[in-house]
């Protein structure tokens, strides 16, 4: 009971404050420029509130929700201080230690454990962060918080699974805090610093309770494989394309470029395929394809695959995401076909290390199938694509 009603605060409060707070002309700079975070943070704030109040905040949910917030809301203000990007990555990174080092003396985890979490947290900040930036400058402010109800769901059906009412509750709260964000259109362009920071906390502290509660680490990553695989080809892209090192150039001397490296520009695979094609289909592709991710991660957790194996699959279906993206956006025949070779290679390995590691049919074709609908995604594109090519011609 205390879990609804503190979810239902949350969804009041949020919702309430993404309503009202863009037409209050008086509120301190420093609130505005927070835009649509603010609204999911005020709900957080007031939910947890509830559930302290009601006895269900339990110790592990306080230490992780603490923690997400203290390190979305410094985060932000570094970034509205004009930060560089290493003194938010350390700023992160002493939050996340503290609160693992905190979790180790209550002996929750391993020393290992502890280190492997504060270096996901810096990423999934990272990531998330990166993600949220581009999807505001593409007039898709509604996107990131799509993607974390979809998460929300996600993680509800592996919490009622296990079972386990704590990491439920926390998940309740974040997803009814979160969910006016991704319902209601945005009123204009306010600068987004804190939604990025916001859900890559939250990310984060729900990605460390389902570990916790005995989700496997591949579960956890699946909400967050096709955001994670579009950003890490971008910023690889920016280092090996002449058109990528001239755009960071342009900031100066090298420790400009570094801080520059990892900013938001137009050059994320989502907002090409947009220019490319429309932004309902670009954001229709990154939907679909972290419920692809998120489907199969409750398939492997139902066959009760081994991590890394499934890992890999998920990875695999990244790859085939990014291959159809490349696609949409005009990449060569002869160097498509190149691509869906190596996947085919890819899906192969990863096959027969199931075979090796697991011995199931079943399992040993996942790989094989995740592949067959690549080449089909891929193939079905060029052909509606040249169909409607030569309907214009004929015009």
């Amino acid at each position: 009971m205390a879990t609804v009603f503190a979810a239902l605060v949350a969804l009041m409060i949020s919702g309430a404050a993404a309503f009202l707070l863009p037409s209050m002309a008086q509120l301190p700079a420093v609130l505005t420029r927070f835009g649509r975070g603010l609204p999911a943070l005020l709900g957080v704030l007031a939910g947890f509130v509830v559930l302290m109040v009601a006895g269900g905040a339990l110790n592990l949910i306080s230490i992780l929700l603490i923690t997400a917030l203290i390190v979305a809301v410094l985060d932000a203000g570094l970034a509205s201080l004009g930060a560089h990007r290493l003194w938010r990555v350390l700023g992160q990174a002493v939050v996340f230690a503290a609160a693992m080092a905190l979790e180790w003396k209550r002996g929750d985890l391993f020393l290992t454990n502890a280190a492997f979490a504060v270096i996901a947290g810096v990423v999934v900040m990272g990531v998330v962060t990166f993600a949220t930036e581009a999807s505001t400058t593409s007039s898709a402010a509604r996107l990131p918080a799509q993607v974390g109800v979809l998460t929300a769901v996600y993680l509800a059906v592996i919490a009622l699974g296990l079972p386990n009412p704590g990491l439920l509750s926390l998940i309740a709260l974040v997803g009814a805090a979160i969910l006016p964000g991704a319902v209601l259109a945005p009123r204009g362009g306010d600068t987004e610093l804190l939604l990025g920071p916001l859900l890559g906390g939250l990310g984060w502290a729900l990605g460390m309770y389902a570990w916790l509660a005995n989700a496997s680490p591949a579960m956890v990553i699946a909400p967050v494989m096709i955001i994670g695989v579009d950003v890490c080809w971008t910023l690889v892209r920016r280092l090996t394309t002449a058109e990528g090192r001239a755009w960071m150039a342009e900031a100066g001397n090298w420790w400009r470029i570094l801080d520059r490296w990892p900013q938001t520009g137009d050059d994320l695979l989502t907002q090409r395929v947009a220019a490319a094609s429309s932004p309902r289909s670009a954001h229709g592709w990154l939907l679909g394809g972290t419920a692809i991710c998120l489907a199969l991660g409750l398939v492997e957790w139902q066959l009760e695959i081994r991590w890394l194996l499934a890992a890999g699959v998920l990875l695999l279906v990244g790859v085939g995401w990014v291959l159809v993206q490349q696609t949409i956006i005009g990449l060569p025949r002869a160097d498509l076909f190149s691509w869906l070779a190596g996947v085919t290679v890819l899906a192969g390995m990863i096959a027969l290390g199931a075979r090796m590691i697991d011995g199931r049919s079943t399992v040993t074709a996942l790989p094989i199938a995740v592949a067959a609908v690549v080449w089909v995604a891929a193939l079905a594109w060029i052909a509606v694509s040249g169909r409607a090519k030569g309907a214009v011609l004929e015009a």
